[in-house]
């Protein structure tokens, strides 16, 4: 993911998470944190420097079911993500809705 490889936030690893592949990218996070810690929790994903990058595309490549296990895992992930704008949505209508019968 490109966008992680350059101090400029990071990239959105939902993105390729939702396609079941592997995630490699750069050590720049800034924006993605909570989904970033939570795709490591899970092996989900790999990060390296922009040095590093090749050699771990080229592991992955030499170990096909490593690679589609660790894409496996990603889609899990994202899967147990859905939803997170609509839950947000609910909780502010509720939120709403107590402020108007207390106000």
């Amino acid at each position: 993911m490109g966008g992680s490889l350059v101090d400029a936030g990071g990239h959105n690893p939902l993105e390729p998470a939702q396609f079941g592949v592997p995630i490699v990218m750069g050590l720049y996070d800034a924006n993605f944190r909570a989904i970033i810690q939570d795709l490591r929790a899970h092996q989900a994903l790999r990060i390296t420097s922009k040095e590093e990058l090749a050699a771990e595309l080229i592991a992955l490549l030499r170990d096909s079911a490593a690679a589609a296990a660790m894409g496996t895992r990603a889609r899990e992930v994202f899967h147990e993500q859905a939803g997170a704008t609509e839950r947000c949505m609910t909780a502010l209508r509720e939120l709403l809705a107590e402020r108007r019968t207390t106000a």
